[in-house]
């Protein structure tokens, strides 16, 4: 059975897409950088969200001033800015 690579990003803006890697297995680095605008940082416990998925940010969104992220924020039950990736933890490589 294959495991979905089906991801989301979450956007204060635009609202929610569906995103998915460019081998279509596993992201990479450079990838999720490009999708939260730098350093990255991973959030683990997501009450929120479908078992097995982790949030991906923005590491120095905060410091940056990137606006807040409700819909992101609500699944993760603390406060995120910025971009926010929802990917399945077996995609982080």
């Amino acid at each position: 059975m294959t495991r979905s690579t089906k991801s989301y990003l979450i956007s204060v803006a635009d609202g929610v897409d569906v995103v998915e890697p460019a081998n279509g297995k596993d992201w990479t680095l450079g990838e999720l950088q490009g999708l939260v605008g730098g350093m990255i940082e991973v959030i683990y416990r997501l009450p929120a969200a479908k078992p097995g998925m982790i949030a991906v940010v923005n590491e120095e969104g905060l410091l940056r001033g990137l606006p807040f992220n409700p819909v992101a924020s609500e699944m993760a039950s603390r406060s995120l800015t910025g971009p926010v990736v929802l990917i399945p933890e077996h995609t982080l490589k």
